[in-house]
């Protein structure tokens, strides 16, 4: 039996009832989303990236099939990807059959494939629903092995974003929110022009960090990890609620300002049954339950992966640069060769690295991790503040404060959110 066999397996046998979502006071678990965090659970730990799951798209249990996409030839019309698109107008047109049927419609009377699409839809009792689901097929591919892997790279900052939220008041276990994101790829990028591990757009991105020609702290996770948590705390402090502003994450908060003025409520619920806007799509309706079921995953991915060998704790220290300078210049101020200030450094770009532009002035440079060596020895003790953490005996950062003190949100400490719950938003019983 291949591991993906098993594991869906697994997760039949444990069923609803023994893998039971347990909702919490922070993360209330709508009713109505009930059967997205179901899907997203299996997308996350069951189906491989070469399985794709054609499904209809407003009602995530019905399934129509999985495809093993390595039963197909790769160069069969082209693409794989096109067996996908043959299967999914094959059920458009079994959907359009059964439309058409006069009511009640015969079992007896239909073929292999509408009997199967009509079981699918058994449990509801919408005579439409046929007519309506000819709209509605979506192809999503699995992202297990990907999953975790994510889950292996987040040992990388996954405590230092904790500490982060925890400092400005979030709950910790929106750090798990880098999973669905960039499956906590710090250098991802994508098509719509986001960048890093929490994927900023340029025009977000720059409400909160720099970006210019030297550098792009979207791609700093440490500095973007800050800048997600003044937006998630934002989001939070204007709506109301955390499935609100978690699903402003991702449609804007000015997007979920319009359907609470659009339906009169600011309930999450009631947001996601009745609101309809082109911009309202599969994605940000179903980004909360993505949310939801990532952090399910992630807590409890030795039931689905087994042991994992996460990567270990990032050691480093931050110095807040005084004054711009070259990349080489910094290296050799700080007795640090410049490959290594690059590794550390993600938000660096080419005309900084090949030094044609400076660092700006406070620019938040990251340095090796050194036993007893304090960086600010290079510069007079007034020109300079370098941020303070603390750590073990093994120089593992145990708490962070990335922020300049002088320059930290005055607001942080008095607009504290509601503390963080300790146990999962929902666990494996």
């Amino acid at each position: 039996m291949r591991k993906y066999d098993y594991i869906l397996s697994l997760w039949i046998i444990l069923g609803w009832a023994a893998a039971r979502l347990v909702a919490q006071e922070t993360f209330v678990l709508p009713k109505t989303i009930e059967r997205n965090v179901d899907f997203w659970v299996k997308i996350y730990a069951c189906y491989p990236t070469h399985t794709v799951v054609i499904h209809d798209k407003e009602d995530l249990s019905v399934v129509y099939e999985v495809v093993n996409l390595d039963e197909y030839p790769a160069a069969q019309n082209g693409s794989r990807w096109s067996i996908v698109e043959q299967k999914k107008t094959k059920y458009v047109r079994a959907l359009e059959e059964l439309a058409k049927m006069s009511k009640p419609i015969s079992y007896d009377s239909l073929t292999a494939l509408q009997r199967h699409v009509y079981l699918a839809w058994l449990h509801s009792a919408d005579e439409e629903k046929f007519a309506k689901a000819v709209e509605n097929i979506r192809a999503q591919r699995g992202v297990s092995d990907r999953f975790a892997e994510s889950v292996k790279r987040s040992g990388r900052y996954l405590e230092y974003i904790k500490t982060v939220f925890k400092d400005y008041g979030l709950p910790e276990d929106i750090a798990y929110l880098a999973h669905v994101e960039s499956l906590f790829n710090y250098d991802a990028y994508s098509k719509a022009g986001a960048a890093g591990i929490w994927q900023f757009i340029p025009h977000t991105g720059r409400l909160f960090l720099t970006i210019n020609e030297a550098v792009d702290e979207r791609l700093d996770p440490l500095v973007a990890t800050v800048a997600a948590a003044k937006l998630l705390r934002k989001n939070y402090q204007q709506l109301g609620s955390w499935p609100m502003a978690i699903t402003a994450y991702n449609h804007g908060l000015s997007g979920m300002k319009d359907a609470v003025q659009k339906t009169g409520t600011n309930d999450f619920e009631t947001i996601f049954l009745n609101y309809r806007s082109r911009s309202f799509g599969f994605a940000s309706k179903n980004f909360y339950a993505e949310f939801l079921a990532a952090v399910h995953v992630a807590k409890n991915y030795y039931h689905y992966f087994g042991p994992l060998e996460l990567l270990p704790p990032a050691k480093f220290m931050t110095v807040e640069l005084p004054a711009p300078m070259y990349l080489k210049e910094a290296a050799a101020l700080f007795a640090v060769e410049v490959d290594t200030l690059i590794v550390l450094n993600k938000a660096l770009r080419r005309p900084a690295i090949e030094n044609q532009q400076k660092l700006p002035a406070g620019y938040k440079l990251h340095l090796p991790f050194r036993e007893n060596w304090n960086p600010l020895e290079v510069f007079p003790t007034s020109e300079n503040r370098m941020d303070r953490r603390n750590s073990d005996k093994s120089g593992t950062v145990q708490s962070v404060k990335i922020s300049n003190p002088s320059e930290r949100d005055s607001s942080a400490a008095s607009e504290r959110l509601p503390a963080a719950v300790d146990k999962l938003p929902f666990q494996i019983d």
